[in-house]
């Protein structure tokens, strides 16, 4: 897994994901093209908590489940930057209780989801296509320990374990503050001390890719794919809270088990 700050694609609405997943298994990102909402938000915004037009928000969401014709609509979380993981399999979906900033099943037909616009989407599976999770990794997600805990809840060992790293910001774009540096000090010791770039006085250059990829492999996980994209520099592709403010939309991950596939 590598950080290639310079790929450029074409325009697609949705991203596959690059790794060797079992047939049954479907996953990958929309990209911000080919939807309903419009100005700042255009044109595929699936966030319901940014501003944008309810209505189309909504069309948003009913093009993304006929588009790929998923199973079931993904519980839409209420993301908070947590460690909080939600089993789906004993999921009350009556209930509210839907604060997280993962989701995991063994259930085909349950689509795990997460929103993003510059924080590091994970999908996460076992070899098999038994297992699935989708987090929403931020800083804050990172440094309290949401890779580890995601992976608690797979039965299958870590190093039977494959990760794909969706689009997020990059590092030569992301500078964070001697505050935020800080609360990795608990982790320092994995993270390297190369994982933060000085820039200027209590500021640091800082890559999502290369600190979830350091904390997955000192759990054991070696399987890791994906990391070639920049939401902030690819403006035609991604949407990004950094670069477009309070003001812009966002993007989904999903993952899913086909039902009645062999």
């Amino acid at each position: 897994m590598t950080e290639q700050t310079e790929l450029k694609l074409e325009q697609p609405a949705w991203i596959e994901s690059k790794w060797p997943a079992p047939k049954h298994l479907r996953s990958g990102i929309t990209t911000r093209l080919y939807g309903h909402s419009q100005n700042e938000y255009g044109s595929l915004n699936l966030g319901d908590h940014v501003g944008d037009e309810p209505l189309l928000v909504a069309a948003n969401r009913r093009q993304l489940m006929e588009d790929h014709s998923l199973p079931s609509e993904p519980i839409w979380l209420s993301q908070e930057h947590s460690s909080r993981i939600i089993n789906l399999d004993h999921f009350d979906t009556e209930s509210n209780d839907n604060k997280a900033d993962g989701v995991f099943t063994t259930k085909a037909g349950i689509v795990c989801g997460i929103l993003t616009a510059d924080c590091l989407p994970i999908l996460i599976s076992n070899e098999a296509g038994t297992e699935i999770a989708a987090l929403h990794a931020g800083w804050r997600g990172l440094a309290s320990g949401l890779l580890e805990k995601a992976l608690l809840q797979f039965s299958s060992s870590p190093e039977s374990l494959m990760v794909w790293m969706g689009p997020a910001i990059s590092a030569r774009n992301y500078e964070i503050d001697d505050s935020v540096k800080s609360s990795f000090d608990h982790v320092q010791a994995i993270l390297q001390s190369d994982t933060f770039i000085p820039t200027r006085r209590d500021h640091w250059l800082v890559s999502l890719y290369r600190i979830a990829m350091l904390l997955l492999k000192d759990k054991g996980v070696e399987k890791i794919h994906g990391g070639q994209f920049c939401t902030f520099r690819d403006a035609d592709l991604f949407f990004s809270h950094r670069r477009d403010g309070e003001k812009t939309g966002r993007m989904a991950s999903l993952i899913w088990m086909e039902p009645n596939i062999e």
